[in-house]
């Protein structure tokens, strides 16, 4: 019975005390002292490697736990400050830093490596919480699976090592997992492998992967499992988070301690609480702020390193930044391509520059040349021919006046007495009243077509009713008893509605009843008579009227 599968690859488990074993159990020491003896040699005492100065564009390397160092311009942030919640009691079983995790000699190592995306947000900045679902996925969930080839058990070699990728600019984490047998990388993208998470394996390790599965027999994986604790470990980061606030995209976590709060009023203890967790949030705020500045600076000064290494490009201008350098995670091929194609752009722009300034040159050119000849002829016209000509037409003007046979007083006769030029005429004005003539009919129709119409209109409207102006004979004026039984009727009446008598209002009353009463009420006089006392007696003024008119009957 084998107790290790191996597909067609002479690759045993590392014993204990090997070195890469010893590279998996303490990754926090530094990538040049875990060095093989035999490669450092190839190192210079003054050698600066790439790595050192710049980090891979996008991307930063993690290191393992709380050690912070910075040689270089570097900085490698602990998994503390970069993961969600600070764990110092764990200890990481397979996690290695980026630099040591592949070996580009080694064929096989990077056959068995794959990639691990979509992993949920509570896992991105969480190494500690990665390492123990991955530990538990190889060495639970992985042994659990039987495989048996050819009838016997085969048992599965859990030695692994993984690191981390992260990118900054969307994101995301990629997870890198170096096997140790193929058949652990078969099992493990089965189990792993789902809509969400996907397992990235080279071309050939899937073919191998297909033709292993051919010659095993193994029991249905069930990923059950492994999405339960998926949920469990987002369960549990949900329970932990208390008094979390969210800085540059990460939550910040500050637990108030109670015993602190012992002076003060139960009343006020939320206030205080939460005063203080603001307070805390606002010094870690500017912290980050700080941190981030630095590690711009820090980039800046790397870039500068970096450009004092290679040869800089002649087609840069000295008025360019810094900070217009940014990494863009593009090969060298690219990057060639991208300063040929934009080193063309400028030759062009040059190019269709330089064309302007000489064609506005030339036109300059033309235009004085033109100005030139044209003030050199008009200067020779003014002094050679129009002196020359103007002999020649004084002399031609006067001898046409003095001699006898001029053709002026000729055609002035034709015009005047030739009978040809009498009859156009003639018919030239007979045109002309034959015009008029046709103008004034279309006027005449025009206006009898509007008369017309407007009668058509009239008689959709009301007719008007003709008044006679002429004036009425007067009607005959009240008597004196009568003016004086008005008087008082009108006295009456006002100290009734208004309460008071006011001689003007019982005059105004009095001296258009004696001279409109026979004129009846029906009329316009009466009625703005009234609407006149509505001014001050409002509804009560028709009342009023009318008991002064029953007072003369």
């Amino acid at each position: 019975m084998p107790q290790f599968y191996h597909f067609g690859f002479d690759k045993a488990p590392n014993p204990v005390g090997s070195k890469a074993l010893e590279k998996i159990q303490r990754p926090q020491k530094k990538a040049y002292d875990l060095e093989h003896a035999d490669l450092k040699p190839l190192k210079f005492p003054n050698f600066i490697s790439l790595r050192d100065i710049v980090p891979i564009s996008g991307f930063d390397t993690v290191s393992l736990h709380g050690s912070k160092s910075k040689e270089d311009g570097s900085e490698l942030i602990s998994p503390e400050e970069d993961s969600q919640f600070n764990s110092e009691d764990y200890e990481f079983k397979h996690y290695i830093t980026l630099n040591l995790f592949h070996d580009d000699t080694d064929p096989m190592k990077s056959l068995l490596t794959v990639g691990v995306e979509g992993l949920p947000d509570y896992l991105l900045h969480s190494n500690y919480l990665t390492d123990d679902l991955l530990t538990y996925t190889v060495t639970e969930l992985l042994t659990s699976v039987s495989v048996k080839v050819n009838h016997d058990n085969v048992h599965i070699n859990t030695k692994f090592s993984w690191t981390a990728l992260n990118n900054d600019t969307i994101n995301s984490k990629i997870i890198f997992i170096e096997f140790h047998d193929l058949l652990t990388l078969y099992l493990f993208e089965k189990m792993v492998n789902s809509e969400n998470i996907k397992v990235r394996l080279k071309q050939t390790a899937r073919m191998a992967c297909e033709k292993l599965a051919d010659s095993i027999e193994i029991t249905e994986i069930d990923s059950f499992k492994f999405n339960e604790r998926l949920s469990q470990i987002e369960k549990h980061e949900t329970l932990r988070k208390r008094g979390t606030q969210n800085i540059n995209g990460q939550d910040q976590v500050y637990i108030v301690d109670s015993k602190d709060l012992e002076d003060v009023p139960p009343d006020m203890l939320d206030l205080v609480k939460q005063n203080l967790i603001d307070f805390r949030m606002r010094v870690l705020y500017l912290e980050s702020q700080k941190k981030e500045q630095q590690m711009i600076r820090d980039k800046q000064l790397s870039k500068m390193k970096l450009r004092r290494m290679l040869p800089t490009s002649n087609d840069r201008t000295d008025d360019e930044s810094d900070d217009e350098i940014q990494d863009d995670g593009i090969d060298d091929e690219e990057f060639k391509n991208q300063q040929e194609t934009q080193a063309q752009i400028r030759a062009e722009k040059t190019f269709l520059m330089r064309i302007q300034q000489t064609r506005k040159r030339d036109e300059a050119r033309l235009k004085s040349i033109e100005a030139f000849h044209k003030n050199i002829e008009h200067h020779a016209y003014e002094t050679e021919y129009v002196v020359s000509a103007r002999k020649r037409f004084l002399d031609s003007f006067v001898s046409g006046i003095k001699d006898a046979s001029n053709k002026i007083d000729q055609n002035f006769s034709y015009y005047v007495n030739h009978s040809n030029y009498l009859a156009f005429r003639s018919k030239k004005k007979q045109e002309e009243e034959r015009m008029d003539a046709i103008d004034r009919d279309e006027e005449a129709k025009e206006r009898d077509a509007t008369a017309e119409q407007e009668e058509f209109m009239a008689s959709f409207t009301k007719k008007s009713v003709k008044i006679s102006l002429r004036k009425k004979g007067e009607a005959p004026a009240l008597s004196e008893e009568q003016v004086e039984k008005v008087r008082r009727k009108a006295e009456e009446v006002l100290e009734e509605f208004l309460g008071v008598r006011e001689e003007s209002l019982v005059d105004f009353i009095v001296s258009f009843v004696s001279n409109n009463y026979y004129r009846g009420k029906d009329n316009d006089e009466y009625r703005a008579f009234v609407s006149e006392l509505a001014e001050t007696l409002d509804e009560d003024a028709e009342t009023a009227v009318d008991q002064v008119y029953k007072c003369i009957t």
